[in-house]
C-alpha cells in the first residue's frame, strides 16, 4: 500500500471518528468489519471469473448451450444473493455493533 493511500485512509478514519464521535474500540471494530467485507467480496469476485470464462465457451449443440447458460445464470444469481447478504450483514453489524452506545443491551 502506498504512503499516499495510507494517508488518505488515516484521514478518512479521523474524519469519520470525529463526525460520529466513535471511540477507538468502535473504530477498530469498523476496520475489522471492513476487512471482512473486502475479503468476502474478493472471494465472490474470484468465484465469478471461472463462471464468466465458462460463459464464453462454445458448444456446437444449441440445446447444450441453453442448458449451460441456464445453469450458469443460476450460479450468478446465487452469488448475487450472497453479495446482497454480505452487504446487509455488514450494514447491520455497523448499525448494531459499531454504532452501539450505552443504550444498547445484550440479550442473554
Amino acid at each position: 500500500m502506498s504512503s499516499d493511500m495510507l494517508f488518505v485512509i488515516c484521514h478518512v478514519v479521523c474524519v469519520v471518528q470525529n463526525a460520529l464521535k466513535l471511540s477507538d474500540e468502535q473504530i477498530q471494530d469498523l476496520m475489522f468489519v471492513r476487512r471482512m467485507d473486502y475479503t468476502k467480496h474478493s472471494l465472490l469476485d474470484s468465484q465469478r471469473e471461472p463462471i464468466a470464462a465458462r460463459i464464453q465457451e462454445y458448444t456446437p449443440n444449441p440445446v447444450a448451450n441453453v442448458n449451460k447458460l441456464s445453469a450458469l445464470a443460476a450460479e450468478i444469481q446465487q452469488q448475487a444473493l450472497e453479495d446482497h447478504d454480505t452487504v446487509h450483514r455488514v450494514s447491520w453489524a455497523v448499525h448494531c455493533g459499531v454504532r452501539c452506545d450505552s443504550t444498547c443491551h445484550v440479550v442473554e
